[in-house]
């Protein structure tokens, strides 16, 4: 008769919870509170007999219970089983009736899956748990070959626009500007060299450096070129001249940036030369139609003889729309010549971003002052060459003449005279490799200028300060 009376109030709880569950009805709390007067912490299972303990297990385990079927009482969800409770180790859960008799059977744990590990970090002493151990001896140790390139900052390539007005007459002045600049890339224009001139353009070509020229052919004058470092991928792509100007294209390949720099050099108006700027304008369109739909980023710049200072000159001011129309800017804004116009430029389009600050003009050159500006691009690396050398200066002199005085030179007699030119040789050799071995170091091949002294370097410092003096009084004549 009990039996039969416990069956029964069973099926009612069970039937009376299943139908809280489909309802979400407020018996369906009272119900997990008349459920939950057992819980299962870590000493083992009890029971519940404080009021207020038995609430708080029963509002945890309808939360828990709740999240685990899936009815949840938010109006936005309408999915079962969208979630499951999770588990927090050592902590204390309550459970129903019927989770209890599951757990106390005995082969049931709380806590399916592999035993977990902790371990601590060297940074912080902070507990994560793995299932997963770490093992290094399976490692391989890499030997890296050292790269024969110096490590330098990550510094922008340096470009350089001058007009020579003849090259073959300041060579000297040219390859010490080199060393002083120490710039990446020099556009030249002017240099008044023909294809017969390959004795000044070897002149003019630095240990470390390369140069492509592009003389003219139809009559004297003119002239472009392009001085770059070695460590630097450039290749010429096309060179040749219009009526109104002269142009050549190089395609500059530095890291991941691939650059097409184009030279130009507009001769001025003259007896031998009568081509107005609105002509160079109308033909110079024309031009910019076939370049500015390239891929590479893109760079112009060179002598253009207009005064794009002077915003009365009607040319001007329409070569300035041109470039606006073909959405390109200009970006030189101080004076280049030494009259005090601007007539070197440098331009670019607006969207590649391609110049880091205002150019700069450095020395008056010619009668045109040099261009300094700067590209957002890495700087390659130097590249290196291995020399030999001894120190001399550390061998013992003392010790050093004692052995070639006691050595097999001083002992014997011989007729032959090739015997002891090849013993003095031989023995002379021996005895500087164990005072002085010879040393292997890796040095940057850099342009050198073999007259340089004291001498000459404080006249070029009063040089550079004349000329700041007059860059800062405007005047025209020095």
């Amino acid at each position: 008769m009990a039996a039969s009376c416990n069956f029964t109030c069973s099926a009612i709880v069970f039937y009376l919870f299943l139908f809280c569950c489909l309802s979400r009805s407020s018996l369906y709390l009272n119900m997990l509170v008349f459920c939950s007067s057992y819980a299962l912490d870590d000493s083992g299972v009890k029971k519940i007999t404080d009021e207020g303990d038995l609430y708080r297990a029963s509002c945890l385990s309808s939360m828990h219970l709740t999240r685990h079927l899936g009815s949840s009482s938010s109006t936005r969800s309408r999915y079962c089983f969208t979630s499951r409770t999770a588990y927090t180790p050592n902590s204390v859960c309550t459970f129903n009736l019927t989770r209890l008799r599951l757990t106390t059977s005995g082969d049931v744990s709380p806590n399916l899956g592999p035993p977990i590990t902790s371990f601590t970090t060297n940074r912080r002493a902070v507990q994560h748990r793995s299932h997963y151990h770490s093992d290094r001896s399976n490692l391989v140790r890499i030997n890296c070959v050292p790269d024969l390139h110096l490590r330098t900052s990550a510094a922008h390539l340096t470009m350089c626009t001058l007009n020579v007005r003849s090259i073959a007459n300041k060579s000297a002045m040219f390859v010490d500007y080199i060393n002083e600049c120490k710039a990446d890339l020099f556009a030249i224009t002017e240099t008044w060299l023909s294809d017969n001139d390959s004795a000044v353009c070897y002149e003019i070509t630095p240990p470390g450096y390369k140069l492509f020229h592009c003389p003219r052919s139809d009559r004297r004058g003119g002239g472009t070129a392009l001085l770059f470092r070695d460590n630097i991928n450039v290749c010429k792509l096309e060179s040749g001249s219009r009526i109104s100007f002269e142009f050549s294209e190089y395609l500059v390949c530095t890291g991941s940036l691939r650059i097409r720099l184009v030279i130009i050099y507009r001769p001025p108006y003259s007896i031998n030369h009568p081509v107005t700027v609105n002509s160079f304008i109308d033909e110079f369109s024309e031009y910019l139609e076939s370049v500015i739909l390239s891929n590479e980023l893109l760079c112009l710049t060179g002598d253009f003889n207009i005064h794009v200072d002077d915003h009365n000159d009607p040319a001007a001011c329409r070569f300035l729309d041109l470039l606006d129309s073909m959405s390109l800017t200009q970006h030189v804004a101080e004076p280049t010549h030494e009259l005090g116009h601007t007539l070197d430029l440098v331009i670019t389009r607006k969207s590649d971003n391609l110049i880091s600050g205002r150019p700069a003009p450095d020395i008056l050159f010619s009668d045109h002052l040099t261009l300094l500006f700067k590209l957002k691009t890495a700087r390659p690396p130097l590249k290196v060459g291995r020399v030999s050398f001894r120190k001399l200066r550390s061998i013992d002199k003392d010790a050093f003449t004692d052995e070639i005085c006691n050595s097999e030179l001083f002992q014997m007699n011989y007729d032959d005279p090739d015997k002891p030119a090849a013993l003095f040789d031989i023995t002379l050799r021996s005895l500087l490799d164990r005072h002085a071995p010879v040393k292997h170091k890796n040095i940057a091949i850099r342009p050198c200028v073999p007259w340089m002294n004291d001498e000459i370097v404080l006249a070029k410092r009063q040089r550079r300060k004349a000329e700041r003096k007059w860059r800062a009084s405007k005047a025209h004549t020095v």
